[in-house]
């Protein structure tokens, strides 16, 4: 069950019902007075006027970063949704019900191998899941990091974090030193029998 606390006429609905993974976003007080409030995610609160001929398909949806609305409920614990062409009603509450959206993660090794593979890695990740992304290899090159795309997506201490969007990690490197020391066989150059200089890959 799901904390409930009052805030005025507002019901602020908390927790996932981890049976089946769905979220209640937020919850609307039916009120006599034919207003309901609508509490925003951002803190912003609202009203909306209905009448007696409001059906539940006539409210407005917030819609919600990394989730997807699926209906209407009128229990905090449960997701039975009710018929949308069902009027609302005057009295008791209801509540939006939500999933959290799949998107899709792109990993480009940028000419290089990762996790042992060639060419791009696709992956289905739900909104906050969480990857652990080993770092990509390159002949002649040293991993510097990701670029990273997709809005709410991050890679902390190697911990890819999905966003609320499709998302793409790009790997970028650079060139290898490496030391060349030219031996000139009891010669010399200028007074210097061997002579070493850096060079980098490519």
């Amino acid at each position: 069950m799901s904390k409930k606390k009052k805030i005025l006429t507002l019901i602020a609905v908390v927790g996932l019902i981890a049976t089946v993974g769905y979220t209640l976003g937020y919850s609307l007080i039916k009120k006599s007075n034919s207003v309901i409030n609508l509490n925003y995610f951002d803190g912003r609160v609202s009203s909306f006027k209905i009448t007696s001929e409001t059906k539940f398909e006539d409210l407005p949806v917030i819609e919600r970063e990394g989730y997807q609305f699926l209906g209407w409920s009128i229990s905090d614990s449960n997701v039975d949704l009710v018929d949308l062409s069902s009027k609302v009603g005057t009295t008791g509450e209801i509540f939006a019900v939500y999933i959290k959206g799949t998107y899709v993660l792109e990993i480009d090794p940028s000419g290089g191998t990762y996790d042992e593979h060639l060419g791009v890695t696709k992956l289905n990740l739900e909104y906050e899941e969480e990857l652990t992304v080993s770092e990509p290899s390159k002949t002649g090159y040293n991993f510097k990091g990701w670029i990273i795309s997709g809005s709410g997506s991050k890679v902390v201490d190697g911990i890819f974090t999905m966003g609320y969007e499709n998302a793409k990690l790009i790997a970028e490197y650079e060139a290898k030193t490496f030391n060349i020391t030219f031996d000139y066989a009891g010669g010399n150059v200028e007074g210097k029998e061997t002579e070493t200089f850096k060079v980098k890959y490519g």
